[in-house]
């Protein structure tokens, strides 16, 4: 980072942009990105989206050929945990993490997949068939001991 130019990535659901800093904003925003703002913190930018020049396009990010000039950007949440950053961990490692693990892009891909699937059936259950989908309450009886009527399944065997 040099102190005239600031470039930082910004990921969102769909992928990841590059962030150009220029000029006299580059100094507090520098601080800003570099000091106040953990990996994965929510920011809301503003800015105008410019071609980059044939020499600085990037072949390796979807996103490449364009980058944000930033013309004010606020930090709305901070992050609070640390990132693991590779997700090829173990089952158990992933379900500890999973707000983290479901943010992989092929976790993505999965639940997008799905999610469109879904909705392409039920669309045509309504449109073609007269579908009515109607949902209903679970009924269930309160019992004396509650929760401890039923066993749980753990990975861990003291528990």
């Amino acid at each position: 980072l040099s102190a005239a130019l600031t470039f930082a990535p910004l990921r969102d659901s769909y992928g990841a942009v590059q962030l150009s800093i220029l000029g006299d904003r580059t100094n507090k925003f520098h601080s800003l990105l570099r000091h106040d703002c953990p990996v994965d913190s929510v920011l809301r930018v503003k800015g105008v989206v410019a071609a980059r020049t044939d020499k600085d396009i990037n072949p390796r990010m979807k996103t490449g050929e364009v980058e944000i000039l930033v013309s004010s950007l606020d930090i709305l949440s901070v992050s609070d945990f640390s990132v693991p950053v590779l997700y090829e961990h173990s089952e158990l490692v992933n379900l500890e993490n999973r707000p983290v693990h479901l943010r992989h892009g092929d976790i993505q891909k999965t639940l997008r997949f799905r999610s469109q699937l879904v909705h392409r059936l039920r669309r045509r259950l309504v449109e073609e068939y007269a579908f009515v989908e109607v949902e209903t309450p679970t009924l269930a009886r309160r019992t004396p001991g509650g929760a401890r009527e039923f066993i749980v399944p753990t990975r861990d065997e003291n528990k």
